[in-house]
């Protein structure tokens, strides 16, 4: 992947710095690091912003923890004594070091912001956003195989502003033409700020299921939608799921949105309805959440001028990203796979499918998440299905109950599930790419823990 370049002469005309130490002028960066886990590109130049992040009142605040890392400046710096550090005054004077290179500012934060900002403002650039409750990543990453070359693609477990900025500053290089993320409503401000800072000329939503309710004031599946809503502000083209209960009550009129008796601006010049899926797609796994994922894709790919059989073409060779959902192969069978946490509003979409004849199996329910996880109503989903296994070490057995349950003790039974059944497989935690699909690393219950 292309990184931008930054001279240490375009730094100085983009925030203000106050003095240097080891620095000289002729100096070029290649990556600018904020967070600790992001992973740099080998022999680059490295330029560090220490983060001081808030819970409450700052919006690239990661989960529900505050952040700092300035206050481990002193032994960052001694493992990486190449890099170039971006510091403020106090952070520099309590590290007794001038052996170190370092740039002093006044703000690192707004140092920060203000590179941000010069990216953003030196790239043209076109932005497709995409929100919703199930199906965010899944619907990137197809948008992304539908554009080709010239995009690119953010992702993380959860695109917070720090985490945009990082990738922004990285990696908005001038031959980019789209750039394609997600906008996860988590604080109930985050679709805003996506929204607001991107101007998207694409704006997607998917669904509206009760996920996060009781988080950061979002009290129902109205103020979810209402929130959410925020991806239209912008849009010139919006693409919506009429079949959602919340998001087929929504109107467009005189450059407004109308949802209940919410109303907002909006720049929507033009709607499709992402529920309708074009008859020449292939989808990857029969799922109704797959037909709107592979539907958005399909419509960007209209929307974008991009000739019909190209569009089909990529769609039917593209497979779901970051193992989210995928085919795996258990016992000489082929599996649907589900390797991601347990929420109910997950759950509901990965069940909604449409084979003739299917099974399920519940590996394990995860434990620790913070997606709305009653797992007493996993139950109504399961007349989807024909036969539903349940393993008898799950900790939540007593609250799945329903009359076509089998309980199991060990894998040995899908060798007499019938050759034309699917079988749908949850595991329930994270089980990633980085974990090798067999039988052994099912059964750990620890597996999910090799991801951090």
């Amino acid at each position: 992947m292309k990184q931008n370049i930054l001279s240490y002469l375009e730094l100085e005309k983009i925030f203000k710095i106050k003095k240097t130490v080891n620095i000289n002028k002729n100096m070029k960066f290649d990556f600018v690091r904020t967070l600790k886990y992001i992973d740099i590109p080998k022999r680059s130049s490295i330029l560090y912003f220490p983060i001081y992040l808030n819970r409450y009142d700052d919006l690239g605040g990661w989960y529900l923890i505050n952040s700092d890392t300035r206050k481990k400046i002193k032994e960052y710096s001694a493992e990486h004594p190449d890099y170039t550090y971006v510091l403020d005054e106090e952070t520099y004077n309590n590290l007794n070091n001038d052996k170190i290179k370092v740039i002093i500012v006044e703000d690192i934060m707004e140092s920060l912001d203000k590179l941000f900002n010069y990216i953003i403002n030196n790239r043209t650039f076109e932005t497709i956003l995409v929100t919703g409750s199930v199906g965010k990543t899944t619907t990137v990453g197809l948008i992304k195989d539908v554009i080709g070359d010239n995009v690119l693609r953010i992702y993380s477990k959860r695109i917070t502003p720090i985490i945009l900025k990082t990738n922004i500053i990285n990696y908005l290089t001038v031959d980019i033409k789209y750039l394609v993320l997600e906008a996860g409503l988590f604080f109930k401000h985050h679709v805003k700020y996506f929204s607001d800072t991107l101007k998207p000329l694409i704006g997607i939503c998917l669904n509206i299921l009760p996920e996060h309710i009781g988080i950061d004031g979002i009290n129902s599946v109205e103020d979810i939608t209402k929130y959410k809503l925020e991806i239209f502000r912008y849009s010139k083209y919006a693409l919506i799921n009429f079949e959602d209960n919340e998001l087929s009550k929504l109107k467009f009129a005189d450059n407004k949105m109308f949802y209940n008796d919410y109303q907002r601006e909006s720049n929507v010049e033009k709607i499709y309805d992402i529920s309708k899926l074009n008859s020449n797609i292939n989808l990857y796994i029969k799922t109704y959440v797959s037909k709107l994922e592979f539907s958005s894709a399909y419509y960007v790919g209209k929307i974008l001028n991009i000739p019909e059989k190209i569009i089909l073409e990529r769609l039917n060779n593209s497979v779901p990203v970051e193992n989210r959902v995928n085919k795996n192969i258990l016992l000489g069978r082929e599996i649907i796979f589900d390797g991601e946490v347990s929420g109910v509003a997950r759950f509901s979409l990965f069940t909604n499918h449409f084979y003739d004849k299917a099974v399920l199996i519940i590996r394990y329910l995860t434990l620790d998440g913070e997606e709305y996880e009653d797992y007493s109503k996993f139950s109504q989903y399961f007349n989807r299905f024909d036969k539903v296994y349940l393993f008898n070490d799950l900790k939540n057995l007593n609250d799945l109950k329903s009359d076509n349950v089998e309980i199991v003790s060990n894998h040995d039974f899908i060798k007499n599930i019938d050759k034309d059944t699917q079988i749908f497989y949850h595991y329930g935690s994270f089980y990633r790419k980085y974990d090798e699909f067999n039988i052994d690393n099912l059964d750990r219950l620890d597996i999910w823990k090799s991801y951090y």
